[in-house]
């Protein structure tokens, strides 16, 4: 199984690999997996307003509300508005300015449920489409989308999308 991990600053991946050769083991939510190499690719640069992504990991929306945690799916208003948050939230850390809006639109989900120690984690697997800002895309491919990317979620690889892709996008 191979995963990819993305990271925007050169010495964050140095610390990384220094990590990796000091511990061959790697855990992404759920997952843990023995390190046998180790490959680095040049930085990933999106230039369209329309991504599709396919998640290598669930994408998560969810609020915590006087300690319960309240999920939301990609059928819910929430989970766009959330997803759209967090990224603006991101945009500011990273990129240093607001990106603009941003839309996400499931194209296949399934619901994931996950653990963090005795806290389940519930998230979507599956395929979507997000329209932004090319700079907040190329962010959101290097960082996650969405929450708990700490943890391994929000993971996904890009793919371009067809025109009926784009017809959806428009709608």
């Amino acid at each position: 199984m191979d995963w990819w991990i993305s990271l925007r600053r050169a010495e964050d991946m140095r610390a990384l690999l220094d990590r990796i050769a000091a511990n061959a083991v790697l855990v992404l939510a759920d997952q843990r997996r023995d390190i046998i190499g180790v490959a680095v690719e040049p930085p990933f640069v999106w230039t369209r307003t329309l991504m599709g992504i396919t998640t290598l990991s669930p994408i998560v929306a969810d609020d915590n509300i006087n300690g319960h945690i309240i999920s939301y799916g990609p059928d819910e208003p929430l989970f766009q508005d959330h997803i759209a948050h967090n990224a603006e939230i991101k945009a500011q850390q990273f990129l240093g300015h607001a990106a603009g809006p941003l839309a996400i639109y499931p194209l296949e989900a399934v619901r994931v449920r996950s653990w963090y120690g005795t806290t389940p984690v519930v998230g979507y697997r599956g395929r979507f489409l997000l329209a932004g800002d090319p700079d907040l895309l190329t962010l959101l491919y290097d960082v996650g989308v969405g929450r708990r990317n700490g943890l391994g979620f929000g993971c996904c690889d890009a793919f371009l999308p067809t025109s009926a892709h784009e017809a959806i996008a428009h709608a």
